[in-house]
């Protein structure tokens, strides 16, 4: 319920990883269409966010400053947001650390590493890494699709997975305890998965060693 503000934050230091920690902010990544790097925040005043390079990381946060009780409300109509908007296609390693952030990874960039905590928010990623993509959530649901990893590492509770069109040059590994699996079109060279109730499909996924 409270009042949001656009603030917009231009990135003028260079940078090559990129660290955000959020709470409950969406979370978008998109191309820039002025190459340059900036950060847009939809926030409220006791909710500021910060953007600052330290040892060629960008690491985005928020100071959040409200009391216990401004935290509960009925409904919002609009919540706080993270866009960033980033010139180039290629960065080192991308960090992402939040609780109820709905996460989106556009196809357009290309990192050496993707790690991302969530809790209940959904991730969308369709960005490729040349490396580790290691993503945790709860009950979020993470959706790939027509991308590449050097390895993949997912691991969800009661949430749900769609993988399609993937190629991993090296393991895929998936742990679900409640929720349902599909994985269509995919390459490995091995495919490791562990679950509890949950369902898992698969549709032309081909493993060069082992599926466990």
């Amino acid at each position: 319920t409270a009042d949001m503000q656009t603030n917009r934050h231009e990135i003028a230091e260079d940078f090559g990883s990129i660290s955000i920690v959020a709470d409950i902010e969406d979370i978008r990544i998109l191309p820039s269409t002025d190459n340059t790097a900036t950060a847009v925040f939809e926030e409220d005043e006791k909710q500021r966010h910060s953007a600052t390079v330290i040892d060629g990381t960008l690491s985005i946060s928020a100071d959040d400053t409200r009391e216990w009780y401004e935290k509960i409300g009925i409904f919002s109509t609009k919540g706080p947001t993270i866009t960033l908007y980033l010139p180039n296609n290629s960065y080192n390693a991308l960090s992402i650390n939040s609780d109820t952030s709905d996460i989106f990874l556009p196809k357009d960039f290309t990192f050496n590493s993707i790690e991302i905590k969530n809790s209940t928010g959904d991730i969308e990623c369709f960005s490729t890494s040349t490396g580790l993509i290691k993503i945790t959530a709860s009950t979020g649901d993470i959706e790939m699709t027509d991308t590449a990893a050097g390895a993949l590492e997912l691991t969800t509770t009661t949430g749900d997975m769609e993988i399609e069109n993937i190629t991993c040059a090296d393991d895929i590994k998936i742990g679900v305890s409640t929720g349902d699996v599909e994985l269509s079109n995919v390459t490995c060279r091995s495919l490791y998965s562990t679950g509890d109730t949950g369902e898992m499909e698969m549709q032309n996924v081909i493993a060069q060693n082992t599926f466990n």
